[in-house]
């Protein structure tokens, strides 16, 4: 009778826990437009620790304070012209949009998003600064930055290891990201076709120390105006140093002639590439000798050469 009574109040203890906690949060999708919303959702759900849905933040000067939120599990988007930095638990997000004209937008202590991470620069200017991811170490799906915004060479991801998907980056510089071991899919380098850049802007990679894999496709391109003249070129390539793998193929699309400023006539950094399982395809006038592929022993598909300046190809 004793183990009966006790297992009865295990059930009731339970169901009553599942119960407040079910009250805690509300269900569904959740739609922020305002910040009387916003204050209202923290006032009425002050223990909210998950939101089982899509998590929409869309307005002018919003900034949500929930210091219990810990998981998202559908698309959080964050779309305001306030900085933010009021969720210091939240851990896990579904998949994350955030499109901000501010300049100060923190995950402090986000480690994992199972989908895609997409970051947009504002309606009416720019972010200062990519957005601050500092724990975060799992990204399941793609990072893309999809538009340009001044000083944006992802310096807030201190501890990115993992991409699952694509990593398409449409900006010039990378110092960092000195963690990131794993891409499964794409890294792609390339600029929006509706900027204009002067002469000088250059792709410069400094950081992906840790680099290994790229399972997808690798590639490199520079850049030109409307007119054909080149605005943007191939200058460093010191930081893939550890890079040993390219799944699908590796495209180096350097400029035609020499007017890139401080033009790059050898490529360091990639002496450690062993395997292409697609087609090496390099069209770069200016280079003269493919030194860097001297540990290359596997290539699944062509070695395409559009060179005219090449002195040494062994």
């Amino acid at each position: 009778m004793k183990r009966q009574t006790t297992l009865l109040l295990v059930f009731f203890f339970l169901f009553v826990g599942e119960y407040i906690n079910g009250q805690d949060c509300p269900t569904g999708d959740v739609v922020i437009t305002t910040q009387e919303e916003a204050d209202a959702f923290a006032s009425q759900y002050p223990n909210c620790t998950q939101i089982s849905g899509d998590f929409s933040i869309s307005g002018i000067g919003i900034s949500p304070d929930l210091p219990a939120l810990e998981r998202v599990t559908g698309k959080f988007s964050f779309y305001s012209s306030t900085d933010l930095d009021a969720m210091p638990n939240l851990r896990y997000i579904g998949s994350l949009t955030v499109s901000s004209n501010m300049s100060s937008v923190i995950f402090s202590s986000l480690d994992s998003i199972g989908g895609d991470l997409r970051v947009h620069q504002g309606e009416f200017c720019c972010l200062a600064h990519f957005p601050s991811f500092p724990q975060l170490t799992y990204i399941g799906g793609d990072l893309r930055d999809d538009k340009f915004w001044e000083g944006s060479n992802f310096d807030g991801f201190d501890n990115l290891q993992y991409i699952g998907g694509d990593f398409f980056i449409q900006n010039d510089e990378i110092h960092n990201l000195n963690e990131l071991d794993t891409i499964g899919g794409s890294l792609i380098f390339s600029d929006p076709p509706e900027t204009h850049y002067s002469p000088g802007f250059v792709i410069d990679i400094t950081g992906f120390n840790q680099l290994k894999y790229i399972g997808g496709n690798f590639k490199l391109e520079a850049q030109y105006d409307l007119d054909g003249n080149v605005v943007g070129c191939v200058r460093d390539l010191s930081g893939l140093s550890a890079l040993n793998y390219i799944g699908g193929n590796f495209e180096y699309l350097g400029q035609l002639d020499s007017e890139c400023y401080n033009p790059l006539y050898e490529i360091v950094g990639m002496e450690n590439i062993r395997e292409v399982g697609g087609t090496i395809h390099i069209r770069y006038s200016i280079l003269e000798n493919i030194n860097f592929l001297e540990k290359l022993h596997t290539v699944g598909g062509s070695l395409i050469l559009q060179n005219n300046n090449l002195t040494n190809i062994d």
